[in-house]
Order: structure tokens, then sequence, then C-alpha cells
């Protein structure tokens, strides 16, 4: 589950998936909670666009994960 309003500005490293954030978002700082959401996406994974009172928590995402062999 993923917050439709909100925007988180910094970078995920392309190697180690290490976050860095920052206080700004411009064309070098794109959205964190966006780009997780993409490699959900590109890995095969579903996301749900929700408001933020719709996550457990009250945090920007929430993830359920599970193992297949």
């Amino acid at each position: 589950m993923v917050d439709i309003d909100e925007v988180v500005p910094g970078t995920v490293d392309e190697t180690n998936g290490a976050i860095s954030f920052s206080k700004s978002a411009d064309a070098s700082n794109y959205g964190v909670v966006d780009e997780i959401a993409n490699r959900v996406i590109r890995s095969g994974g579903r996301i749900l666009g929700v408001r933020r009172a719709d996550i457990p928590g009250g945090k920007s995402l929430a993830a359920i994960l599970r193992y297949a062999m």
C-alpha cells in the first residue's frame, strides 16, 4: 500500500538499494516511495494506491511480504 498524496524526496541506490533522503524534490531527488513502488511493479508485485488513513500505522507505505518457491 502506498500513500497517493505524499512525496518523499530522495534517491534509491541502483546497486545496493540504500535510500538517501533529501529536503526537496528535483530532477536528481525523485520520490523514494514512488521508486519503491516502481521496483515492486517491475518485480511482479502489486501496489494499492490509498490515502494515509487507510495504511496501517499511518505511514507512507506498508507491505505484505510473501516468499514463494
